[in-house]
């Protein structure tokens, strides 16, 4: 099993670093990186919320065989608790990393331009 960490790309780090990007090409990057950004937040947030409504019915169809109500309130609760412990994993791997390191290499070298630049 391989675990896939969405990086900060270490050619265009040193690019960012030494300024050897033009502030059009930067701003036309950041502008891709941040619709990327959002089209991945929305996926994300969307798969979450079918895969905690699976949960439910998971949860719930175990209700219907046994009709106990509190295996149903533990079950329901245990299985949403692993969906959110997943979310948290998934966004930081393939959103939240790229987005700390970006971040920074962004305020440490245009600190003028952060709250321009910054995802």
């Amino acid at each position: 099993m391989t675990f896939w960490f969405r990086a900060l790309d270490n050619h265009f780090k040193e690019n960012l670093i030494s300024k050897n990007i033009s502030l059009e090409s930067l701003e036309e990057i950041h502008n891709k990186l941040l619709e990327e950004h959002k089209k991945k937040k929305k996926i994300l947030i969307i798969l979450s919320i079918a895969v905690a409504f699976s949960m439910f019915f998971v949860s719930y169809s175990i209700y219907i065989t046994n009709g106990n109500i509190d295996l149903f309130k533990w079950m329901l609760c245990f299985l949403l608790v692993i969906c959110f412990i997943i979310f948290i994993i998934t966004y930081f791997c393939c959103i939240g990393l790229f987005q700390i390191q970006y971040n920074k290499v962004i305020k440490d070298n245009y600190p003028d331009l952060y709250d321009k630049l910054k995802l």
